[in-house]
């Protein structure tokens, strides 16, 4: 059976099995669920892996990136939400996203993080603002509103926006309905009237007084038939200025359109130009700075992005990981069809095999019969125990293995590999091929493994490199393991002598350390015992 590059469905299905998926199917049906897990991984974010990573929302779900200084929103888009029939793109006063990608009845939107609002004052003249283009601000809260890192004449301190569209409903164009929901909103009984009780530090006259002048100002706007706030959606416009760029980029990275996958090389350059753009200033992490004086809904926000720092992969970095990670699960997946699932074996939520099975594989050309036990029953890795054992560091490769895979699965990859090219399923090139993707990754997650010389064309010894990754060899033990194949070194007295001095009995043929890293595991032993002696001398010598 070819090799598929498809997603694999069944992983992407085991996902709803996740707190991050439960949380979503609250509000969306099982389908939109998984095209949200697809997207986010098309659009190279990490899927938040506990409830500590994403903040639930009236309409969805919210992700805060202190790293990219980034909100990452997921929302109803056919109109079921709470609010999200009214969501418009055409109001200056609004924060608008960075990028956005439907995702069944859910739209998932990248938006520039900014400062919070403070003042409660200049929220309530955001209100008057927006009522001026034709839209209630009807959830008026402070946590609402932000300032855009781009000062003027008139603002200071910052341009003001609401933060959240959904706190925004659009006004009808009749003059009559305006003119009465303007009445109500002066009303001192009006739920958006701040009396001195909500807000006491806010004088009674000076709230009077200021609602007084913006009625009589957007009176005389409605009376005219004109509606301008005084800031237009052009070039001139403050989030055109600072944002235009990286909205741009998001669009080039979909040249087939929103509804095919993007590329991932211009996805990864548009969040590279976000990375730069916050360095620049201009995508603030308001909720960290903020979130002590301000509501819990900030305080909020603050602990859900710490949560998401602690997150083993960086937006814009997984998407090689992600193609990777289905690569292998498909390929074992499709292994296993082709062989026809003997022995009824099943997979547990984890996607490894409850028990395992051995593979007979006869070559085309009928040479040597290779035979396997998939996943390898035997697995272990030989240095890390040595460093567990003996309470010593610095032996082993120490490597990241990518997106959560474990050391065994990519062992049994680079199996695979060689028993669909024996089998004829795929041929050299494309068997050479998968396993220098697999070692580019792991060389990208850890440098050091630059440092093997050997042939990169030779699918064979990439094969032995991937298993040494596995097995957590370190490089210089890859290498020499390379090198001296065939060389008689490993049979001579002198290695053979350092072996029997530093290796854990049962490790002989697991595990062929260069002599460089042996001395070192005598010398580490070797300063362990000496400080122990010194420790207990110590101690018999303290004065009873």
């Amino acid at each position: 059976m070819p090799i598929a590059n498809k997603f694999n469905d069944y992983a992407r299905w085991e996902r709803l099995k996740t707190p991050f998926a439960t949380g979503l199917s609250l509000r969306f049906p099982e389908a939109t669920v998984l095209e949200v897990i697809k997207k986010l991984e098309d659009l190279q974010i990490p899927l938040p892996e506990n409830n500590r990573q994403y903040l639930s929302a009236t309409d969805g779900a919210l992700m805060f990136s202190n790293s990219h200084g980034v909100v990452i929103r997921i929302e109803q888009s056919n109109g079921k939400g709470y609010n999200s029939a009214s969501r418009s793109d055409d109001s200056a006063w609004m924060l608008q996203p960075l990028g956005s990608l439907e995702a069944g009845n859910a739209v998932i939107e990248i938006c520039p993080g900014v400062e919070f609002e403070e003042r409660d004052v200049e929220s309530r003249k955001l209100y008057w603002k927006m009522w001026g283009d034709g839209f209630q601000y009807w959830d008026d809260r402070i946590d609402n509103a932000g300032r855009l890192p781009f000062k003027s004449p008139e603002f200071p301190e910052g341009v003001p926006v609401v933060i959240d569209r959904l706190a925004v409903n659009r006004l009808t164009d009749s003059i009559a309905p305006v003119k009465r929901a303007l009445k109500v909103m002066l009303g001192p009984m009006s739920d958006n009237f701040r009396s001195p009780l909500r807000d006491p530090k806010v004088k009674l006259r000076d709230v009077l007084s200021e609602f007084r002048q913006m009625a009589r100002e957007i009176t005389a706007k409605i009376v005219r038939h004109g509606m301008s706030s005084g800031m237009a959606m052009g070039a001139d416009n403050p989030q055109e200025i600072l944002y235009g760029d990286l909205r741009r980029s998001f669009t080039q990275a979909f040249p087939e359109g929103r509804n095919a996958p993007p590329d991932a090389k211009k996805m990864t350059a548009f969040w590279q130009a976000v990375l730069l753009a916050k360095e620049a200033g201009k995508l603030v992490t308001g909720w960290k700075d903020t979130a002590d004086k301000h509501a819990a809904k900030s305080r909020r926000a603050r602990d859900m992005a710490e949560g998401y720092d602690a997150h083993p992969h960086r937006i814009g970095e997984i998407g090689e990981d992600v193609a990777l990670k289905n690569k292998v699960l498909q390929q074992l997946q499709d292994f296993r069809a082709g062989n026809g699932q003997r022995g009824g074996e099943t997979q547990d939520s984890r996607g490894t095999w409850r028990r395992f099975r051995e593979i007979t594989t006869t070559p085309q050309d009928g040479g040597e019969t290779l035979t396997m036990k998939m996943p390898d029953p035997d697995f272990r890795q030989p240095p890390v125990e040595l460093e567990s054992v003996c309470g010593i560091t610095g032996i082993s490769g120490g490597y990241t293995y990518p997106y959560g895979l474990k050391p065994a699965e990519i062992e049994s990859y680079a199996d695979v590999l060689q028993h669909s090219f024996l089998r004829g399923d795929i041929d050299a090139g494309e068997r050479g091929n998968m396993v220098q993707e697999v070692f580019a990754l792991l060389e990208k997650k850890n440098p050091a493994l630059s440092a093997i010389d050997f042939d990169r064309q030779d699918a064979d010894r990439m094969q032995a490199v991937l298993k040494g990754i596995a097995r957590g060899w370190n490089a210089r033990d890859i290498g020499f393991s390379l090198s001296a194949e065939g060389q008689g070194v490993m049979q001579s007295p002198g290695y053979q002598e350092l072996a029997r001095k530093t290796m854990l009995p049962g490790e002989e043929g697991t595990w062929r350390p260069a002599p460089e890293t042996m001395t070192l595991i005598a010398r580490k032993m070797q300063d362990k015992a000496e400080a122990s002696v010194a420790i207990t001398a110590k101690a018999g010598a303290a004065p009873a």
